[in-house]
């Protein structure tokens, strides 16, 4: 059953439509069902192993075990990309993206119709922690990638999320001020990005961090997914 989309009217959030200029997308949870995937990888292997279980059982386990391994990946990450060996971490998402057909994420449900009509009054981007050629291979495999005027990824910046830096960069590209963009992720480093770069936000809950833990770190607009977004933007 489809969730009610929460709206908390944040006093700093525009009313206006008009006032943005500039969408932001996070790829990773947002606009790519990766999180789906891990989970059906990993149900693939141990399902033989717990054959006594319900499949709805088994996958609740391992969402709660990728959730976890996820928040840890991401402090990992925050960590490493302060002492500069993010590096190593771009390397990997290279190394998996040259093998072309194992990067095999799926594209958000009804999200191209979207895009599309988003892209007729605002100006389309993306921010994300992935690497260069990952990120590259996916917007090019789904056949989307001509609609976002700039693309950032971990290696773009001096520092990624959730440094406002990266967000920061597309403003300049775009030539816009960085409060007319919106950063549209699900996670709370998106939520940083947006922060620190004194944008906008919208979370959404297809990605695997908690909603109450977008809220408790600010998140004022919730949306199940980025399907949701033409209902409070155009």
């Amino acid at each position: 059953m489809r969730k009610e989309i929460f709206i908390k009217r944040n006093p700093d959030f525009p009313i206006d439509k008009g006032f943005f200029q500039v969408i932001a997308f996070d790829v990773d949870g947002t606009l790519a069902e990766t999180d789906e995937y891990y989970i059906d990888a990993v149900f693939r292997v141990i399902r033989p192993v717990l054959f006594w279980l319900s499949e709805r059982s088994v996958k609740k386990v391992i969402r709660k075990c990728v959730m976890t391994a996820e928040t840890l990946t991401s402090l990992l990450y925050f960590f490493a990309d302060r002492l500069q060996i993010d590096f190593l971490f771009s390397k990997l998402h290279n190394r998996m993206a040259g093998k072309g057909s194992e990067y095999r994420y799926a594209l958000m449900e009804n999200a191209v119709p979207v895009l599309l009509r988003l892209s007729e009054k605002y100006r389309l981007a993306v921010v994300t922690a992935g690497g260069e050629k990952s990120t590259d291979a996916f917007l090019k495999r789904i056949g989307i990638a001509d609609l976002f005027e700039v693309v950032v990824t971990s290696q773009t910046c001096r520092y990624t999320k959730p440094s406002g830096m990266p967000l920061r960069y597309v403003a300049q590209q775009m030539n816009v001020p960085a409060d007319r963009c919106l950063m549209v992720g699900d996670t709370i480093f998106d939520l940083g990005t947006a922060k620190h770069a004194h944008a906008s936000f919208i979370a959404v809950r297809s990605g695997l961090d908690s909603e109450w833990l977008l809220r408790l770190f600010g998140a004022k607009i919730i949306l199940d997914s980025v399907a949701d977004l033409p209902d409070i933007l155009l």
